[in-house]
């Protein structure tokens, strides 16, 4: 699982921080997030019903703002962070990662998505008014439901009798 492989790097960098004296234990995670529902997921995302009722097992977040215009997964660190990981050794390597990690289709279309982004970011800050714009003109009909807009992506429910 992705999500759990970015945890794992978290808790790895902990304890690399840990090892040289200087303690980080401050998690940060985007607000509305949604990771699965492992007590490691709920606990970098939103928290709702659903997650309520583990509450007492989740670990402390801070969250931050979701920049709109990205949407893909990644794991990110420092170069420093990356090198202690980097290794001809196969014990020092990582062995957790997300779970479409080096799927040919899925890095091209990340690879696209990113250049395009690049070379249009003015057209991409502006997608969410659009989306919202057109989605308040679906509202009037009573199938509509939980219409939603995040940077690019646009979602709705359709209920259907």
């Amino acid at each position: 699982m992705g999500d759990e492989g970015g945890l794992k790097v978290a808790h790895q960098v902990y304890q690399y921080w840990s090892n040289q004296g200087q303690p980080r234990t401050t998690f940060l995670a985007f607000e509305g997030a949604y990771h699965g529902d492992t007590v490691g997921a709920m606990s970098v995302g939103a928290r709702s019903l659903f997650s309520k009722v583990f509450g007492e097992l989740l670990f402390d977040v801070e969250f931050v703002l979701f920049p709109a215009t990205y949407s893909l997964a990644v794991t990110v660190c420092t170069e420093e962070i990356y090198d202690a990981f980097y290794s001809d050794d196969p014990t020092k390597t990582l062995y957790h990662r997300h779970s479409y990690t080096a799927n040919p289709l899925g890095c091209a279309a990340a690879i696209a998505s990113w250049e395009l982004l690049a070379q249009n970011e003015a057209a991409f800050k502006t997608m969410e008014a659009k989306h919202l714009r057109h989605l308040n003109e679906l509202r009037q009909y009573s199938q509509v439901e939980h219409v939603r807009v995040m940077g690019t992506i646009a979602a709705l429910d359709l209920v259907t009798p």
